[in-house]
């Protein structure tokens, strides 16, 4: 989104968010929790650094705060939420995406 809007970045993180997805995803396949544990907090620290960087360039700027506002929010939304909670936002795509589970399993969490 900032490359449409002509916002440069210190840093875009765009392959390497690619490919931490998929190692994260492999290693949490194969059980290898910790360490795909491990991914997932290195793309969050990415993710804080670039709404940091956003807010930073895109402040004081009426028309950019208007076209990133959704999308910071919904980036500051899925960095501050935890394992627990509700409501969470599972698709930044689709914000009415959520987790369908199991009556049995949810039973037992009770």
């Amino acid at each position: 989104m900032a490359k449409r809007c002509g916002l440069k970045l210190r840093q875009a993180f765009t392959r390497k968010a690619r490919n931490a997805r998929k190692e994260a995803a492999r290693l949490m396949h194969t059980g290898g929790h910790k360490q795909g544990m491990r991914w997932i907090r290195k793309m969050r620290a990415w993710l804080g650094r670039l709404i940091r960087d956003i807010r930073r360039k895109i402040e004081g700027k009426p028309g950019f705060e208007a076209a990133f506002n959704v999308a910071l929010l919904r980036a500051e939304r899925i960095l501050g939420q935890k394992p627990g909670d509700k409501n969470k936002l599972y698709a930044f795509h689709a914000p009415e995406v959520e987790c369908i589970q199991c009556p049995a399993v949810d039973a037992q969490h009770r």
